[in-house]
């Protein structure tokens, strides 16, 4: 059981780095080519069209993977009005319900999510990148859902191990 708890923590931490390159390229990125859109407006008098809708999904792909990474680190949606005052085994116990909760909610975000992409995918809509279908750039947002699930597991494994 140990070892299936080290490889859960093993996927995690390549998750993590993963993300971290991911949001950092992002926000490089939009960075990059908002500075060129200046650049190009004032001395060309001409802009990129594609920038703004590229801008746009980076920006839904960043903060989606940036609450993931707050996710990771507890600082994502908790009970902590209770578990502030809360000390020794209750603060655990209420830490605990709170990430079960989480759990039970990231569950329903996640099939629903999974339900919008399904409904975007089959009327083929494309507002975000016109002529592109919206669906793939969305998969960000169960996968946010499901990873938050799973650190929620891995936070409750901690507190029942005493670890962390």
């Amino acid at each position: 059981m140990k070892s299936f708890f080290d490889g859960l923590e093993n996927l995690n931490t390549g998750i993590i780095k993963l993300e971290k390159v991911l949001v950092c390229t992002c926000v490089l990125v939009m960075i990059s080519i908002a500075f060129g859109q200046v650049i190009l407006r004032n001395t060309l008098s001409m802009g990129l069209l594609w920038v703004e809708h590229l801008t746009r999904v980076l920006i839904l792909w960043v903060t989606f993977l940036g609450a993931s990474l707050a996710s990771n680190e507890g600082r994502h949606i908790s009970m902590d009005l209770i578990t502030r005052y809360a000390t020794g085994n209750k603060k655990k116990a209420f830490e605990s319900l709170s990430s079960l909760i989480v759990i039970v909610c990231c569950y329903l975000l996640f099939m629903t999510s999974l339900d919008y992409i399904q409904i975007q995918r089959v009327n083929h809509v494309s507002q975000i990148w016109p002529g592109s279908p919206d669906w793939i750039y969305l998969l960000v947002i169960p996968y946010f859902f499901i990873i938050t699930l799973f650190r929620s597991l891995i936070h409750i494994k901690h507190k029942i191990m005493n670890t962390n």
